[in-house]
C-alpha cells in the first residue's frame, strides 16, 4: 500500500495504561508512515495516576511526533475523545485506546 497524501492524528486514549502506552505508541510510530504521509500521535492521558502521565510526557520529549495533552482528573472515554478531536492537527482523525486491544495497522485499510 503507497503513502496518501494526507495528514493523520492517531488519538491515543490513556487512563492508567502505563503497562501498555509505551508499546502502543512504538507500534503506531512504526506503522503510521507506511500508509500516511504525516501525522501526530496526540496522547489524551485521563487523569491517569499510575504514571502514565510522566511515561507519556517522556515518550513526547523522545519523538516529535507524539504530542500529550493531561486532563487533572478522569473525565470517561466520552470526555477523553472529545479533548481529541478539538485538539487534533491532522486532516484525518483515528481514536483507539492505548490498552492495545486495536492495532494500528488495521488503519491502513481505511486509507
Amino acid at each position: 500500500m503507497g503513502v496518501v497524501g494526507h495528514s493523520l492524528t492517531l488519538v491515543v486514549l490513556a487512563y492508567n495504561e502505563k503497562p501498555t502506552l509505551e508499546g502502543a505508541i512504538r507500534e503506531a510510530l512504526e506503522i503510521l508512515p507506511s500508509f500516511v504521509e504525516s501525522f501526530e500521535i496526540l496522547v489524551v492521558d485521563d487523569g491517569s495516576t499510575d504514571g502514565t502521565e510522566l511515561l507519556a510526557d517522556q515518550l513526547s520529549r523522545e519523538h516529535p511526533q507524539v504530542r500529550v495533552i493531561h486532563h487533572p482528573t478522569n473525565r470517561g472515554f466520552s470526555g477523553a475523545m472529545r479533548t481529541g478531536l478539538w485538539n487534533a492537527a491532522g486532516e484525518w482523525v483515528a481514536l483507539g485506546p492505548a490498552d492495545r486491544q486495536a492495532r494500528w495497522g488495521d488503519l491502513a485499510r481505511f486509507f
